[in-house]
């Protein structure tokens, strides 16, 4: 439960959403395309939940 509440930080979760870009892009020729299609998609729900969280925050 605790790691929720870690979680529901939206500064944690930006941590979380660059890191993981970084990784993506780094990792972009190691991988094959749909895992990419994959971590893009990803990426992409990540940032929506920051927008969904700081606009749901006030």
């Amino acid at each position: 439960m605790n790691f929720l509440k870690k979680l529901s930080n939206p500064r944690v979760v930006t941590i979380i959403a660059i890191v993981y870009g970084l990784l993506i892009i780094i990792l972009k020729p190691y991988i094959s395309s749909s895992q990419f299609i994959f971590g893009v998609v990803t990426e992409t729900i990540l940032i929506g939940l920051l927008i969904f969280m700081d606009v749901f925050k006030k």
